[in-house]
């Protein structure tokens, strides 16, 4: 399986996806594609002059299994001298803000996370493992779904900033080069969850398809995928060619002349309206076959009528005019952002991007105490509580819905707190909440803090004898 590293040099080469001395982000699982990806990548560091970092996402959706995922992935970059960012997100909490299907939302908090740590590490950049049967496995699914052509490309070795190094590499492969390295690759248990689409087209529909028609089907998939891909260069080229002549942008919206848009070919028509929703919403989310159809037929018509794309950062309007297609932009207030958590370690400080730094201490008695009482005079905030009140490990994470927080007079609905104290509607999904391992939330960072923490004032107040859990809060001045 030295093969391997060859065949990734080679995909990097005929597909350009990266030049010496770039900087490139890992998104690395701990599953057996992701490190391996990584292993090779790092071992052509030298040669290629690359800087090279990791990040991991914990979904918090696989308990335990996630866990050990995560240590997996913080042991192998340390073998292997890889800065890590590591993060963990309530995934269902945010499929339920969202309205997505669980995968959707997966998807959607993945994406968010790499782009963060992308620009972070300032990566040109973000490595994923996507393999060969991916894209099979992918062509499959959305031949099912009914696509068009781009759909049965799969997808290709870039789309920048993502490049896929094993786009030319099978699962066998990562599989037995992990074996022959050693790596203990993670196994997703999941992936054997026959309520998943995909999993079923892996271990169902694909082998009676090798088996009962085509031992080779892999490749006559591909080899369709391929010539299509060209195609769809050459339709998508048309479609740009058009657009850059006769779609006109103003401040609030896109405007097409509708015959102009006739004069097309159907197929560039329909690429012509999705091409215009995504130059101005930045994707084509919410737009179907269904509704591309009922535009063109409108502008046809020569009708009045419009349809709403909702987007995060306000509504986008298709408006027929008449005589003109119309791309409406109507601003609103920002939808809820993505949870974000990140685990608190005693005498490792957190860094958050708003300028917080959050540090968390063991002491084991009073005395230990009163004589980290000075120090903590240089902090923003500084609470101790005895260890038998939380559980470990802490949290540091945003605020959920439904959360609430044990206050002198009661609890009261994180919601409703910040609101009183006249935090900033836009900055209160970045208020760092300190939480233990219950979910129980001992402090909203610079805000409030839990009836069972004591300030530094009160620490003379604490009647336990100890251990005692100290967090010590850092708040750069803006």
């Amino acid at each position: 399986m030295n093969s391997l590293p060859k065949l990734v040099e080679q995909t990097l080469r005929q597909y350009d996806l990266l030049q010496p001395g770039d900087t490139v982000l890992v998104a690395l699982s701990g599953g057996p594609d992701s490190t391996a990806l990584l292993h090779i990548l790092a071992n052509m560091r030298q040669q290629w002059q690359l800087s090279l970092y990791a990040a991991h996402l914990n979904h918090g959706i696989r308990g335990e299994e996630a866990d050990l995922d995560a240590e997996h992935a913080a042991a192998l970059c340390r073998a292997l001298n890889v800065p890590l960012a590591s993060e963990r997100i309530n995934v269902p909490a945010l499929r339920k803000n969202r309205r997505l299907s669980m995968q959707e939302a997966a998807r959607e908090a993945r994406h968010a996370f790499l782009r963060r740590e992308a620009q972070r590490a300032s990566a040109r950049r973000i490595a994923v493992g996507h393999t060969r049967d991916d894209r099979v496995e992918t062509i499959l699914l959305n031949l099912m779904r009914g696509c068009g052509p781009e759909g049965l490309e799969g997808f290709p070795p870039a789309a920048p900033p993502l490049i896929r190094p094993l786009y030319l590499a099978e699962k066998k492969d990562t599989l037995h080069y992990c074996l022959l390295h050693q790596l203990n690759a993670r196994i997703d248990s999941s992936n054997a969850d026959m309520h998943y689409s995909r999993n079923r087209v892996r271990t169902e529909l694909l082998p009676q398809m090798r088996a009962y028609y085509n031992n080779r089907v892999d490749d006559a998939l591909l080899r369709m995928a391929d010539i299509l891909a060209e195609e769809n260069a050459y339709m998508h080229a048309q479609t740009a060619d058009f657009l850059a002549a006769h779609m006109h942008r103003s401040d609030k919206e896109l405007v097409i002349d509708c015959s102009a848009l006739q004069a097309l070919p159907p197929a560039l028509q329909k690429r012509a309206v999705r091409g215009m929703v995504e130059a101005g919403k930045g994707n084509i989310q919410g737009l179907t076959f269904q509704l591309v159809e009922q535009v063109l037929n409108s502008c046809r018509l020569g009708e009045r009528k419009g349809w709403q794309i909702a987007q995060t950062s306000g509504k986008w309007s298709l408006i027929c005019d008449g005589d003109v297609l119309r791309m409406h932009h109507a601003h609103t207030e920002s939808a809820e952002p993505e949870p974000w958590s990140h685990p608190l370690e005693p005498g490792r400080p957190l860094l958050l991007h708003n300028g917080i730094s959050i540090e968390l201490r063991i002491l084991s008695d009073m005395q230990s105490l009163h004589l980290l009482h000075t120090e903590a005079e240089e902090c923003t905030e500084a609470l101790a509580l005895p260890a038998c009140e939380a559980s470990l490990p802490l949290q540091v994470r945003s605020r959920l819905p439904g959360d609430r927080m044990h206050l002198a007079g009661g609890t009261k609905l994180l919601q409703d707190l910040l609101v009183d104290r006249k935090v900033k509607r836009e900055t209160r999904s970045q208020t760092p909440l300190i939480a233990d391992a219950k979910g129980q939330i001992l402090a909203a960072a610079g805000v409030a803090h839990s009836v069972l923490a004591a300030n530094r004032s009160r620490w003379h107040s604490l009647a336990e004898p100890g251990p005692y859990l100290v967090i010590l809060v850092f708040v750069k001045p803006v």
